[in-house]
């Protein structure tokens, strides 16, 4: 009972078992699809906020330097023949849905809760042509961007998916998906705070709750006049 409810549970997940969390519609092929030497993301939003650019740099960073493998035996090893002969993924689009007012992500992830635009679709084809991220707003092109970096394997130093094409449309189930660190108790290294808040980010978490005082404990420095 318990065997044929797990291999149920992974029948109907399918796909990017790697994304996390999983999207609303995720609709994935089983092509073959590298990113190319020369890989870029175009942005298509005039007047681009600094903050988005930044996303930019992010995601490609973690392209270029993640290096995460298949949870496969051999890691991959398997697909080596089929990287060799895949079409190769040369740009990604980010553009915003025709009549959005362009903000900044951070503006954008300061709006009261419940009314922050997160939504956005992502499409890969299989045959190499661009891909796309469309939003109404910049934090939902942040949103599908985070999720761009979910799709994708290392092996021998190319970068690759096994199941183009992909398709996602994608919003949060909830406004509310926050974390709470208490640093009023318990020793935490600014290093290890800044490490948390960027692992939110990569989980698509929209509220940090920092619990920084207490009546045991005000671990804060005023600043000098």
């Amino acid at each position: 009972m318990k065997l044929s409810f797990l291999v149920l549970a992974g029948a109907q997940l399918g796909g990017v078992l790697g994304l996390w969390p999983q999207p609303r519609s995720l609709q994935t092929g089983s092509s073959v699809l590298k990113l190319a030497p020369t890989f870029d993301i175009h942005v298509n939003v005039a007047h681009a906020p600094s903050d988005l650019e930044d996303a930019v740099s992010r995601t490609k960073g973690f392209l270029r330097n993640d290096k995460l493998g298949r949870l496969i035996v051999g890691r991959g090893a398997s697909d080596s023949a089929a990287i060799q002969h895949a079409r190769s993924l040369n740009t990604l689009q980010l553009s915003l849905v025709h009549g959005s007012v362009v903000k900044s992500i951070t503006d954008e992830a300061r709006l009261p809760l419940g009314t922050r635009s997160e939504e956005y679709t992502l499409y890969v084809p299989a045959d190499g042509s661009s891909a796309t991220i469309t939003a109404n707003s910049t934090l939902g092109l942040l949103r599908g961007l985070t999720t761009f970096e979910q799709l994708w394997y290392e092996y021998g130093g190319q970068v690759y998916t096994v199941e183009a094409p992909i398709s996602i449309t994608d919003s949060p189930a909830y406004p509310y998906r926050g974390l709470m660190l208490d640093t009023s108790r318990n020793f935490f290294p600014v290093s290890d705070i800044k490490r948390t808040l960027d692992a939110m980010s990569w989980v698509k978490m929209s509220e940090f709750h920092w619990h920084v005082t207490d009546s045991q404990s005000f671990p804060l420095r005023g600043a000098r006049p």
